[in-house]
């Protein structure tokens, strides 16, 4: 792997945020910024603690809360942090303050979605943008899936003739 170069503007722009020690030089290092954006943070888990690693998120917006109503390239970057799990998207806070009304949304749907043990999808929505969207801040979010266990996950049958046939079992819709 190559090391990034001293003169790169991306290895300049850190070393200038390192220098900033009080409010005023984070003032004017905002203000000669070539945009403004803000991060999100994503930290989803279910109700037991566990990381969910496998879900798909959308972002919603407008009164429909739907994807296509975000504005156009208002998304930057994403990544999924190594160590920690978490998703981190890189925004344009500027095109995201176009969204109508103000409305902005999260949809997480997990997997499973179904079956003997499973996840609940989970919705957020904000109907006021200005308490959400700082812009060059981070927001974290932590996202806290219910996990569903089903009364037929683990059940203790006649042995009989001491074969049980389990394949044709259903989830019963009760959860433990």
């Amino acid at each position: 792997m190559q090391s990034a170069k001293d003169d790169s503007p991306v290895i300049s722009s850190i070393l200038k945020c390192l220098e900033v020690s009080n409010e005023k030089q984070y003032k004017s290092m905002s203000s000669e910024s070539d945009g403004e954006y803000i991060m999100f943070v994503f930290n989803i888990k279910d109700n037991y603690g566990n990381k969910v690693e496998d879900y798909d998120m959308l972002l919603l917006a407008g009164d429909e809360q739907l994807p296509s109503k975000l504005p156009q390239d208002f998304f930057v970057d994403r990544q999924k942090n190594n160590q920690s799990k978490n998703l981190v998207y890189y925004l344009n806070a500027k095109r995201l303050k176009k969204v109508k009304n103000e409305k902005l949304g999260i949809k997480i749907v997990p997997r499973p979605n179904e079956g003997f043990v499973h996840y609940k999808s989970a919705e957020f929505r904000c109907t006021n943008l200005e308490e959400l969207l700082t812009p060059n801040q981070c927001v974290m979010i932590e996202i806290v899936l219910q996990r569903v266990i089903d009364r037929n996950t683990f059940v203790l049958d006649d042995l009989g003739d001491g074969l049980v046939d389990f394949k044709g079992r259903i989830p019963s819709e009760n959860n433990v």
